[in-house]
């Protein structure tokens, strides 16, 4: 059973909302002292918002240390934090922040993800991304948009015109968890990925 959205404390959930509303700065503050506070979810967020120069100057070196911390201390793959933390240290491997580009290490982490949520098995190392419902997720908006992001990251690149019909699949997945990214590919086929932008996507309550 996945741990219930009541593991966003009413401090981080007040980051969410500021953020939400463009106030980054505030936001990240928030998010920090959380993270003082000892709340995992909220260093997850701080890791986020210096991967991505948001609220503060960009140090990708420092949101990884950040990522690291909180999957070096979270006892559940399935916690919240640990979805945020490896879907932005997978961004980081994608995208050659502070690290170089490693494919294979992001799409391990996304699996982990993924499988976590439902999308697969441990066991057999197989995808079965049928049993991931965005229902199911429906009172739990952040690991929704979460979710939606490792799918999008999975399908990033996809072209509707020419791709295998999976891949295809797994973008429309995503969309379907709310991934506009998604959705705009799969409506443009001339619209190129926006890997740097998909964890920015905003979550309004």
């Amino acid at each position: 059973m996945l741990p219930a959205e009541n593991e966003v404390s009413a401090l981080v959930e007040k980051g969410l909302v500021l953020e939400g509303r463009g106030r980054d700065y505030e936001a990240f503050n928030i998010y920090n002292r959380a993270h003082k506070n000892g709340d995992l979810l909220g260093t997850a967020f701080v890791g986020k918002m210096y991967l991505g120069g948001w609220g503060v100057r960009a140090d990708a070196c420092r949101a990884i240390n950040y990522f690291e911390f909180v999957i070096q201390r979270v006892r559940s793959d399935s916690s919240l934090a640990m979805i945020v933390a490896k879907v932005g240290l997978a961004s980081a491997y994608a995208e050659g922040k502070c690290v170089f580009i490693n494919r294979d290490i992001a799409l391990r982490l996304i699996e982990e993800v993924l499988f976590a949520n439902g999308g697969g098995d441990y066991k057999t190392k197989t995808w079965n991304l049928d049993k991931l419902q965005a229902r199911n997720f429906t009172n739990a908006h952040v690991r929704k948009h979460y979710i939606g992001a490792a799918l999008y990251m999975l399908g990033n690149g996809a072209d509707p015109t020419s791709m295998a019909a999976t891949d295809v699949k797994i973008l429309r997945k995503a969309a379907e968890f709310g991934n506009q990214y998604a959705l705009r590919q799969l409506q443009n086929t001339n619209l190129p990925p926006k890997p740097k932008e998909f964890i920015k996507e905003f979550i309004n309550y």
